[in-house]
């Protein structure tokens, strides 16, 4: 990760997380943003983290987060030549976004739209 928006940064080799490809440019990304921010608010304390990374630059995406303020209350972090975005949209030959990945202890296994059955997947992910 070049630079970390919002947020500390996260571990994923262990735990379950959220892993979210996004831009401020994209509406439906946009429209999934307080979506995320309830799931993180209710998993929290089972310590999954939603990490939302946008390949944009800093000075697009840090000013996008400021004015979001609490209705984006997870981590947000910048893909500098979208290396991390190659190791998951690239690997799984995804191109579009919004696109989610739950990742359990350092392994993708889930993958799809952050507003469809996202819950679901972390829910099995943490049994």
């Amino acid at each position: 990760m070049a630079h970390w928006v919002k947020g500390d940064p996260v571990d994923i080799s262990s735990g379950v997380h959220v892993v979210e490809f996004w831009a401020t440019w994209c509406p439906p990304c946009r429209t999934s943003i307080p979506h995320l921010t309830e799931i993180q608010q209710e998993y929290k304390d089972r310590g999954v983290n939603i990490i939302g990374i946008s390949n944009e630059e800093l000075g697009t995406v840090e000013p996008f987060v400021t004015r979001m303020g609490s209705k984006m209350n997870y981590t947000v972090a910048i893909d500098e030549g979208r290396r991390t975005s190659k190791g998951y949209m690239g690997k799984y030959g995804i191109n579009g976004i919004p696109h989610a990945f739950v990742v359990k202890d350092g392994t993708v296994v889930w993958n799809g739209h952050p507003m469809d059955k996202l819950e679901a997947a972390i829910d099995d992910a943490l049994k």
